[in-house]
């Protein structure tokens, strides 16, 4: 059984790995939304790709819990 230090470590490292992967995973959203709408960011709807992007952290994040 590991101690308590090593424990906490890895439970930070999840977390810290479920944030880098939300950050990539939006920013990937937004420039795939932003291509897809020929480079023009005005046509791009950010609020509902922002929603989109909550919930995909929400759900990453419910796995390390």
């Amino acid at each position: 059984m590991p101690n308590a230090s090593i424990r906490r470590r890895e439970r930070l490292n999840r977390w810290i790995w479920a944030v880098v992967d939300s950050i990539a995973w939006v920013v990937a959203v937004v420039l795939a939304t932003w291509l897809r709408y020929d480079l023009h960011l005005d046509k791009v709807l950010f609020a509902p790709v922002i929603v989109f992007a909550g919930v995909h952290f929400m759900a990453e994040t419910a796995k390390i819990l």
